[in-house]
C-alpha cells in the first residue's frame, strides 16, 4: 500500500521546477540499479535523451524519455518495471490508470503530485529512467537533454551528481505497540518515532515460533497519536485459536528495503467465550502500611488462568494493569497510592485463548496520616526564552506530588526568592511562564523548583537552571538533529553549524537517554563549534536511544532549549537457521534441499560435511538465493553427517544446525 498523501513532499521537494532549463536531474540509487529522475514537468512533443558517463569515462547515450501514448502503454511501462524484481510488486487497478492517463493528456501537473515518490508510475508518466545497466559499486553521472526532433534545446542540459548502486537501507524505525485478536481478524499496531525515508510497507506472518515468514495483504492504516506516526493492519485471514507472529518492513520510493522490524505475536481467539464472574470487589485503606487492600470472589473459576487487577484516577479515564495474579487469589495490597486521592479499580479473568470484559469498577481511597517522606528533587527542569518571558518546564518525580514552589534569583550570587503562591498540579509535565522585568542589558536568571507532596513535605531543591534574559544573547535551539544508522549498535549524529545564527554560540552540549538507565538525560559529549557530528558507539543491544543537542557559550549552565529528540533502537538479532531440511543419497552423490529464512542481512549458507569419523569441513558456502545442493563427492559405503549455518555481510554466523546423517551405499 502507498504512503502518497504522507511522503510525496519527500520527492516533490527535491524535484520542483518551473521548466525544462530551470530543470535539476535528480538520481536515486535502488537495490539493483540507478533511477534517473527529470522532474515535475509533463513531456508533450519532445522527448528527453538521457547520457551516463563512468568515474573517469565518456559520456554515452544510455536512453530516452518519451512520452507515452496511451493509457495502454502507461500499465506496459509499469508492468517492465516490476517484472525486473528491484522492489516493486504494485500495479495500479484500473481506474487509477485511466486516472493517471486522464490528468497527464490533459497536462494538469497538480493533480499528479500524489504519486511524486510512485517511481514506476513517474517511468509510465515519462518522468522517470531506470538504468538496469549500471554495474554494481561503480559511479555513474547522467545528463539529460531536451531534444526537439534530432536537435537538442540550447541551454536544456542538465546534469546529476555521482551515485552508484545498490541504494542505503531504509532507515525507518518501527518499535511494536499491540497485537489484538478480534472476530474481524488480528489487529496489529506498530509506532513509528523515526520515519526515515519510509514510502511503503511489506508486512509479513509466520506461526508464532516457527521460521518462515511470509508477505501477506492487509490494508494498512497510518495516522498520528501524539505528534508520532502510527501504522495499524487487520489480519483478516488469520485462523482462530491459531497463535500468529508478524513483523513489517519499510521499502523506500527507490525499492531499497530496510531491516525487519521486531516480532509482535498473539493467538486469534475472538471475544465472548470467557463471561465475567467476579463478586463483591472491596476495597479497605492500610494507613499503617501506605497501601490499599483490594479483595473478591469468583463466582466460577473453571478456565481461568490467571487473574488482572486495573487501576485509574478517573471513573471513565483509562485504566492501567498494576497486577497479574493467580487464579486463586482473592486479594492484592496496591502500595502505590497516596493519601486522600481516590482510586479506581476493575478485574478481567484471563483464559487459555481470550480475556473476559472487565468487571463492575469499584473505589478506594487510602486514608490520610500517613508518613511519606519527600526524598527525590524535580528531574528534567528546562528553560526557553521569549522575550522578557521565561518559561520553565520539569516532570514530576513521584506520584504523590501535590504542588510545586518555584524560586529565583538576579544574578550569579543573588539570593533565591519565592515566586508567588504553591502551584497545584498532579500532572507529569508541567510549565511555569515568569515574566521578568525589563532591563537594559542582559540578566542572569536562575531557577529552581521544589515539590511539596500530599502529606505536605517540601522535598529538595531541584538542579539549578540558569538562562540570560532580553535575549541579546540568548542562544539558538538546534531544530534539526538527525541521526544516522552506520552499523548496528553505532550511530552518526549530525546537526548545523549555530554559530551562523548567534555569535555568542561557542560550543554544543550532547546529551543521551534511554529506558535501559532510568530514562534521566545524561551529557555524553561538549564539543567546540569546529565539531557538528558525534559517532555514538557505547549502545547496548536492546536498549532504545533518544538524543538532544544544545547551543551554549563559555558558561555550560546557560544553553539554548531543546527542539527535540532523535531516537535510534538497538535491536540487533542473530540469524535464524534454515528451515526443512531434507537429503537423500544417489547414484551420483548425496542431494540435499532446505527453505531459506527471509531475512535482508543474509549473504550466505555455508555447508560442511563429517565422514567416516574424520573432523567436519566446510565443503561450500552457497548465495541465499540457492536452496539445494548436490554433494557428489560424497563417498559410497559411508555414513555422511551435514551441518549448516547462515552468515551474514560481516561474516558473522548464525547456530550450527545439524549434524543430519545419511548413508550412501
Amino acid at each position: 500500500m502507498h504512503m502518497k498523501t504522507i511522503f510525496s513532499f519527500v520527492l516533490l521537494s527535491t524535484l520542483a521546477c518551473t521548466g525544462l532549463q530551470a530543470q535539476q536531474a535528480q538520481t536515486v540509487a535502488g537495490p539493483a540499479g540507478i533511477w534517473v529522475l527529470a522532474g515535475t514537468d509533463l513531456p508533450k512533443g519532445n522527448h528527453f535523451t538521457i547520457e551516463r558517463r563512468q568515474e573517469g569515462g565518456n559520456w554515452t547515450e544510455a536512453g530516452k524519455l518519451l512520452r507515452p501514448g496511451s493509457a495502454d502503454e502507461m500499465r506496459a511501462r509499469i508492468l517492465d518495471i516490476n517484472g525486473l524484481d528491484i522492489g516493486f510488486d504494485r500495479m495500479p487497478g484500473t481506474r487509477e490508470i485511466t486516472f493517471l492517463w486522464k490528468e497527464f493528456s490533459a497536462g494538469r501537473r497538480d493533480s499528479l503530485q500524489g504519486w511524486a515518490a510512485d517511481l514506476p508510475v513517474q517511468y509510465a508518466l515519462g518522468r522517470a529512467w531506470y538504468d538496469a545497466n549500471a554495474e554494481k559499486g561503480k559511479r555513474y553521472t547522467y545528463r539529460i537533454q531536451q531534444t526537439m526532433g534530432r536537435e537538442t534545446v540550447a541551454g536544456s542540459s542538465a546534469e546529476t551528481r555521482a551515485v552508484a548502486w545498490p541504494g542505503s537501507p531504509a532507515n525507518t524505525l518501527f518499535l511494536p505497540v499491540s497485537a489484538k485478536p478480534g472476530i474481524g481478524g488480528m489487529s496489529v499496531t506498530y509506532r513509528i518515532p523515526v520515519r526515515g525515508s519510509l514510502a511503503r510497507v511489506q508486512v509479513f506472518r509466520a506461526y508464532f515460533q516457527r521460521t518462515g515468514f511470509q508477505r501477506i495483504e492487509p490494508q494498512l492504516i497510518f495516522y498520528t497519536e501524539n505528534d508520532t506516526l502510527m501504522l495499524r493492519f487487520l489480519d483478516q485471514t488469520a485462523a482462530e485459536k491459531v497463535p500468529y507472529a508478524y513483523t513489517v518492513q519499510a521499502i523506500d520510493m527507490a525499492g531499497n528495503a530496510g531491516s525487519l522490524a521486531p516480532v509482535v505475536s498473539a493467538y486469534q481467539m475472538p471475544a465472548g467465550s470467557i463471561q465475567p464472574s467476579v463478586d463483591r470487589i472491596k476495597t479497605r485503606s492500610l494507613t499503617a502500611q501506605n497501601a490499599i487492600r483490594v479483595s473478591w470472589k469468583l463466582k466460577n473459576a473453571d478456565g481461568i488462568v490467571s487473574i488482572d487487577l486495573y487501576k485509574s484516577l478517573i471513573h471513565d479515564g483509562r485504566f492501567f494493569r498494576i497486577a497479574s495474579l493467580a487464579p486463586d487469589d482473592t486479594a492484592y495490597t496496591d502500595n502505590d497510592v497516596t493519601p486522600v486521592r481516590t482510586y479506581y479499580y476493575t478485574i478481567v479473568l484471563n483464559g487459555a485463548y481470550e480475556s473476559s470484559p472487565p468487571s463492575p469498577r469499584v473505589s478506594g481511597m487510602l486514608e490520610a496520616g500517613s508518613s511519606n517522606n519527600n526524598l527525590l528533587p524535580v528531574q528534567n527542569l528546562e528553560a526557553a526564552q521569549q522575550r522578557r518571558v521565561i518559561r520553565l518546564g520539569w516532570q514530576r518525580t513521584e506520584t504523590d506530588t501535590r504542588g510545586y514552589y518555584i524560586y529565583r534569583a538576579a544574578g550569579r550570587d543573588g539570593e533565591f526568592q519565592q515566586l508567588g503562591d504553591i502551584l497545584l498540579s498532579d500532572t507529569t509535565h508541567l510549565v511555569f511562564s515568569d515574566t521578568v522585568p525589563e532591563t537594559e542589558d542582559a540578566v542572569l536568571y536562575r531557577y529552581q523548583i521544589r515539590d511539596v507532596n500530599t502529606a505536605y513535605h517540601i522535598g529538595p531543591p531541584s538542579e539549578t537552571m540558569a538562562i540570560l534574559a532580553a535575549g541579546r544573547t540568548a542562544f539558538p535551539a538546534i531544530t534539526d538533529l538527525r541521526a544516522e544508522v552506520l552499523a548496528p549498535g553505532k550511530i552518526h549524529l549530525l546537526w548545523p553549524d549555530m554559530t551562523e545564527n548567534s555569535a555568542w554560540v561557542s560550543r554544543y552540549i550532547l546529551m543521551r537517554r534511554s529506558d535501559c538507565d532510568g530514562g534521566s538525560r545524561k551529557i555524553l559529549a561538549l564539543l567546540n563549534t569546529d565539531r557538528t557530528v558525534f559517532t555514538d558507539s557505547s549502545l547496548k543491544e536492546g536498549c532504545t536511544y533518544y538524543y538532544a543537542v544544545y547551543s551554549t557559550g563559555n558558561d555550560t549552565a546557560v544553553r539554548s532549549t531543546s527542539a527535540g529528540e532523535a531516537a535510534y533502537s538497538f535491536t540487533e538479532e542473530s540469524l535464524p537457521g534454515l528451515s526443512d531440511i531434507r537429503m537423500f543419497a544417489a547414484d551420483d552423490g548425496v542431494r540435499i534441499s532446505w527453505v531459506t529464512p527471509l531475512d535482508p542481512r543474509l549473504a550466505g549458507i555455508r555447508i560442511l560435511r563429517a565422514s567416516g569419523g574424520a573432523e567436519a569441513t566446510q565443503l561450500t558456502q552457497v548465495s541465499p538465493s540457492t536452496e539445494s545442493y548436490h554433494d557428489k563427492t560424497a563417498g559410497a559405503a559411508l555414513t555422511h553427517f551435514y551441518f549448516f549455518k547462515t552468515v551474514d555481510a560481516q561474516g558473522r554466523e548464525g547456530a550450527l544446525q545439524g549434524p543430519i546423517g545419511v548413508y550412501r551405499e
